[in-house]
């Protein structure tokens, strides 16, 4: 059975380095975008709960990348997920601890519409927390700092899209007129990941990048954005 555990890599992947260069002006709008289609598995376990595998496959979809795995017990919020490559299925690349709400909510339904915080531990054993500006509020904007360079995940502008813009940061600071913690932002404006929610049989979502991310990267915002869609489907059913 698979364990759901804290990423211990062993080789020679290191933090992210702390750089100040804008990391999007560096990509050259030559180098083809990278697609992936995600689809989920559910299983029933009589006295554990279920569990849900997200399965992240290639452009033409004829291979298995990536798996995202969690169990949800009944009643409960999903506290962890998992991330392993297919070709490394006993070890994770990734591993996101969610933050609880500490509220209630009068149904699953506006549970899920409520952002919490991922803190996400890749294989550069550097754990990143990406989080909403306003906690028990909106999933969006949600920020995180990734080798000294800062990323915000927006809204898509369609409401029956889920899966999110990703931004880099230019600037960014408090609004004045915000009691909540609102955020103001100039960000970079070709964005480095969007998508497509699909909720069709077993397909989940379609999530695009920008060509010339480094695979580590590109782990964190999948480990980010599917985790994301897991909670939204099934963070609070019974």
């Amino acid at each position: 059975m698979r364990r759901l555990v804290t990423l211990y890599v062993a080789g020679a992947a290191q933090q992210p380095e702390s750089n100040d260069t804008p990391l999007t002006p560096l990509l050259s709008p030559s180098l083809p975008d990278v697609t992936y289609h995600v689809y989920v598995e559910q299983f029933n376990r009589f006295r554990q709960g279920t569990w849900f595998y997200f399965h992240v496959k290639n452009e033409d979809k004829t291979a298995t990348l990536y798996t995202l795995a969690a169990l949800k017990g009944r009643r409960l919020q999903i506290p962890v997920v998992s991330m392993s490559r297919a070709s490394e299925y006993h070890t994770n690349c990734a591993s996101i601890v969610v933050e609880p709400l500490k509220k209630s909510y009068p149904s699953a339904a506006s549970a899920r519409l409520v952002g919490r915080t991922f803190r996400i531990q890749t294989a550069t054993t550097t754990v990143v927390a990406d989080a909403p500006d306003r906690l028990e509020k909106e999933w969006t904007p949600r920020r995180f700092t990734y080798g000294g360079r800062k990323f915000v995940w927006k809204e898509s502008g369609s409401r029956i899209n889920f899966i999110e813009n990703l931004y880099e940061v230019k600037r960014e600071w408090p609004d004045p007129n915000s009691k909540t913690g609102k955020i103001l932002d100039e960000v970079h404006s070709r964005r480095l990941v969007w998508g497509e929610s699909k909720f069709a049989m077993s397909k989940v979502c379609t999530i695009h990048m920008v060509g010339g991310l480094d695979q580590m990267f590109r782990e964190f915002l999948l480990a980010s954005q599917v985790t994301k869609m897991l909670i939204l489907l099934y963070g609070h059913h019974s």
